[in-house]
């Protein structure tokens, strides 16, 4: 534990992705879990992105300027049952100066080899960019669902696409201006009202 207490977590995240999935509501009960469909790397540009993130990634850790940040270690390991993107987690290390994870295949590993490991252990975040896009579901200055009344959207699924930081603090400020803006129309309408 005290490895992770002293390190870098070094990140490369696919910004521009081409691959489009879905998510799809299961039932009319908001307590039930969406179908979703990621579709990751179905277009073959974002398997040439997770590459070129792959190997800039082994670029900076391997970098003159971070190697005087990096102190070699020495790992224990675990004997936990882990899933196989953590599987080198469990191997021991001595003078370990990066663990990558998800873990890499063996160094050698062929192309095709590559390709699987990304598809078997790729990683998101989860934040469902576009499903509900500005401009072809919601509209208008109150985020309104188009043909619908009192039906506003205010998460990640407006975004048409990926932010380049995380999305919570542009969400956060999206949910703060449209409960101002709505709050200011429910007492515009109780004054005219009474």
């Amino acid at each position: 534990a005290d490895i992770m207490n002293n390190m870098i977590q070094v990140v490369g995240l696919n910004h521009k992705t081409y691959s489009r999935g879905s998510v799809e509501a299961v039932s009319a009960d908001s307590a039930d879990a969406p179908k979703v469909t990621a579709n990751y790397f179905k277009d073959k540009r974002d398997m040439k992105q997770q590459f070129v993130a792959m190997k800039t990634l082994m670029e900076v850790i391997h970098s003159e300027a971070l190697q005087g940040l990096v102190n070699a270690k020495t790992f224990k390991g675990t004997d936990a049952t882990l899933p196989v993107y953590f599987s080198c987690l469990g191997r021991p290390q001595t003078d370990a100066t990066a663990i990558i994870t998800p873990c890499l295949p063996k160094d050698g590993s062929s192309t095709k080899d590559l390709e699987e490991h990304f598809r078997n252990v790729v990683v998101s975040s989860y934040h469902y960019f576009g499903s509900a896009s500005f401009g072809k579901v919601v509209d208008g200055e109150d985020l309104l669902v188009k043909g619908t009344e009192n039906l506003h959207v205010i998460d990640a699924s407006i975004f048409p696409n990926p932010t380049r930081v995380n999305p919570q603090g542009t969400i956060m400020a999206m949910g703060h201006y449209l409960g101002k803006r709505l709050a200011s129309k429910s007492r515009r309408l109780k004054e005219v009202l009474v």
